[in-house]
């Protein structure tokens, strides 16, 4: 099945259930054979989904890192065009975080 056919998720969650369901079950000759030939494509699409998902962690990791670097800079003083430079971040968020502070600065 194409990556990129629009229906590829939701009809291998469909399998994965159908062979949770034959494996419940006892099989006939062809449930089995199905279940084994589907395997393979519910193993490729997990194995997709654990690295999507450990990706999409290693890039909270690296935001959340760049946002406490630029909490640091702010408070050390720094200007904002220059947190922007250091972290990269947009300056919409640097904006957000000095907000942030001084929120956190009238509080405390």
């Amino acid at each position: 099945m194409p990556e990129t056919f629009e229906y590829r998720e939701t009809v291998l969650e469909l399998l994965y259930t159908l062979q949770r369901y034959l494996a419940n079950k006892p099989a006939s000759p062809e449930d089995r054979e199905l279940v084994m030939r589907l395997a393979p494509l519910y193993r490729q699409e997990r194995d997709r989904a654990v690295q999507e998902g450990v990706q999409q962690g290693i890039q909270q990791g690296i935001q959340q890192e760049k946002e406490a670097m630029a909490l640091n800079l702010l408070r050390d003083g720094f200007e904002v065009d220059r947190v922007v430079s250091l972290t990269q971040l947009p300056l919409d968020r640097v904006l957000e975080l000095q907000q942030q502070l001084e929120n956190e600065n009238r509080e405390g």
